[in-house]
C-alpha cells in the first residue's frame, strides 16, 4: 500500500512540474483570467496584420487570428479607436524641417482583422474586416525627438462588431463620457497621480536586449499590469527635446523655437513602481489605458533609452483622451455617427439626424457675450448659460427702478 501511496505522489509532482515547465514567464504582465471582471476587457480590441491566404478572400470567408501589431477600443459597433501610427504606412519628409506628417494607409488594400471582446486566441473565430483608416488631423511626430503628438486614429469595420458574451463583463463599448466629465477626470486623475491598467497582446519576453531590444512572439492570453501616472511638470521634465538650454526665463520653459510643449503635448507619462514591472511593448500601441476605473487614454509609445527593461527609469508615454474630445464627447457622438454613416449605412435608409446642439473647449471658459452657434462649435449651452447668469446677476444687483429706491427710502427714514 505505502508503494501505492509513493508512486501516486511522485506522479503528482512530476506532472505538477511539467505543468510549471510548460508555462510561459509574463515580464510584461499577467493572465488575464475570464472571471476579473475590469470593465476594459469588454470593448478591448485586439488588431491583427490578416495571412496573404485570408486577405485574397476576404471576400468569401471569416478571418482567423494573425499576427498582432495594436490594440484599440470599441466605441461603437463600426468605430474602433486606436493609436495614429498604427494607421499609417510611413511619415512624409518634414516640410519645414521639424514636423513630419502620417501617410495613412490604404483601408481597401492593407485591411485589418479585428477581435471584439476576446481573452484568448482559441476564441477569437467571429473577426471582423476593417473598411476605413482616419487619422487625426493634427497627427504628426517631432522629427528631432520622434514624440508623436495627437497620435488618435479611427477604424470603420466593414460589418458590426460583435458583443462581448462575457456575464461578467459589463460593457461591450467603450463609456461614454460628456466634456465636463473627461475634463474634470482629467485634472483630478493627473493631481492625484493615479495607477492606472494596462492589457494587450504584446510580447511577453525578451529574446535580446542589447544593443538593439528584439522581443519574443506575442502572447496568446489577454495580459493586464500596472503603472503609476506621473504630473504635468514631471511629464515634461522627461520629454526630451522639449526643454531650452537656458531655463532662467520663465516664459520660455515650455516654449521655445521651434517647439511648443503646451501645443504639441497630448500625452501623458506613467513609471514602474513598487514590485510592479509592466512595460507596454510594440504591439500594444492603441491599446485603452484605464485609471482609477476611468477611460483615460491609449497606449503610444516611449521616449527613454530604458523604455525596454524593467529599469525604474522606464517612461511610457499615453495619448489622453480629452485632446480628442470629438470621437470621445457624449456631445459629439451622434454628430460623428452621421458624418461617418455613408462607410457602413444602406444607401436606401435615410441617415441619423444631426443634432442641433453647441460644443465646448472643456479647458477654457468662454468669456464673449455672443450668443453660441452650432456651426462655430466654440460654446455650450451649460457654459453659456453661466455666464449669462453671471451678466444678469451683476446687472440686476445694482440697478433698481426709481420706484423700489423711493419705498426704501420712505422705510429707512421712518421713525
Amino acid at each position: 500500500m505505502k508503494y501505492f501511496i509513493i508512486c501516486v505522489l511522485v506522479g503528482c509532482w512530476n506532472f505538477s512540474g511539467a505543468h510549471r515547465g510548460r508555462e510561459k514567464r509574463i515580464v510584461f504582465g499577467t493572465h488575464l483570467l475570464s472571471a476579473t471582471a475590469y470593465d476594459v476587457v469588454g470593448f478591448y480590441v485586439r488588431i491583427d496584420r490578416p495571412n496573404i491566404f485570408f486577405t485574397a478572400l476576404r471576400y468569401f470567408i471569416e478571418p482567423s487570428p494573425g499576427q498582432s501589431i495594436c490594440g484599440g477600443a470599441a466605441l461603437t459597433p463600426h468605430i474602433v479607436q486606436t493609436a495614429c501610427h498604427c494607421l499609417i504606412q510611413g511619415w512624409l519628409p518634414p516640410v519645414d524641417k521639424y514636423y513630419d506628417f502620417a501617410i495613412v494607409r490604404n483601408g481597401w488594400e492593407d485591411m485589418l482583422v479585428l477581435h471584439h471582446g476576446h481573452f484568448s486566441e482559441e476564441t477569437m473565430t467571429d473577426g471582423v474586416w476593417s473598411r476605413k483608416f482616419l487619422v487625426h488631423d493634427q497627427c504628426n511626430r517631432h522629427h528631432r525627438t520622434k514624440h508623436i503628438s495627437h497620435d488618435f486614429g479611427l477604424i470603420l469595420t466593414r460589418k458590426p462588431l460583435r458583443e462581448s458574451k462575457n456575464p461578467l463583463v459589463k460593457h461591450s463599448f467603450a463609456p461614454l463620457y460628456t466634456e465636463y466629465e473627461i475634463a474634470i477626470q482629467y485634472y483630478k486623475i493627473m493631481k492625484n497621480e493615479a495607477i492606472c491598467l494596462y492589457v494587450g497582446f504584446g510580447p511577453y519576453k525578451f529574446l535580446e536586449k542589447k544593443p538593439v531590444a528584439v522581443f519574443g512572439e506575442s502572447s496568446p492570453l489577454l495580459l493586464h499590469g500596472w503603472r503609476a501616472l506621473r504630473n504635468y511638470w514631471n511629464c515634461h521634465a522627461h520629454t526630451h527635446g522639449y526643454q531650452p538650454d537656458e531655463k532662467t526665463d520663465y516664459n520660455k520653459v515650455f516654449v521655445f523655437s521651434p517647439v511648443n510643449y503646451t501645443r504639441d503635448c497630448t500625452w501623458s507619462c506613467t513609471t514602474v513602481f513598487g514590485k510592479f514591472r509592466t512595460a507596454p511593448v510594440p504591439g500594444d500601441s492603441g491599446s485603452p489605458v484605464s485609471c482609477d476605473g476611468f477611460h483615460f487614454g491609449l497606449v503610444s509609445t516611449g521616449y527613454t533609452p530604458f523604455i525596454y527593461t524593467t529599469s525604474p527609469y522606464n517612461w511610457q508615454f499615453d495619448s489622453v483622451l480629452a485632446f480628442a474630445m470629438f470621437e470621445n464627447a457624449a456631445e459629439y457622438r451622434e454628430l460623428m455617427n452621421v458624418r461617418l454613416w455613408h462607410y457602413w449605412g444602406n444607401n436606401d435608409d435615410k441617415p441619423p439626424a444631426v443634432p442641433d446642439r453647441a460644443t465646448v473647449n472643456p479647458f477654457v471658459r468662454p468669456t464673449t457675450t455672443e450668443a453660441p452657434t452650432t456651426e462655430s462649435n466654440e460654446h455650450a449651452p451649460f457654459y453659456w448659460e453661466l455666464s449669462s447668469f453671471d451678466q444678469s446677476y451683476s446687472k440686476c444687483s445694482c440697478n433698481f427702478p426709481s420706484s423700489t429706491m423711493f419705498l426704501l427710502l420712505i422705510v429707512f427714514m421712518k421713525p
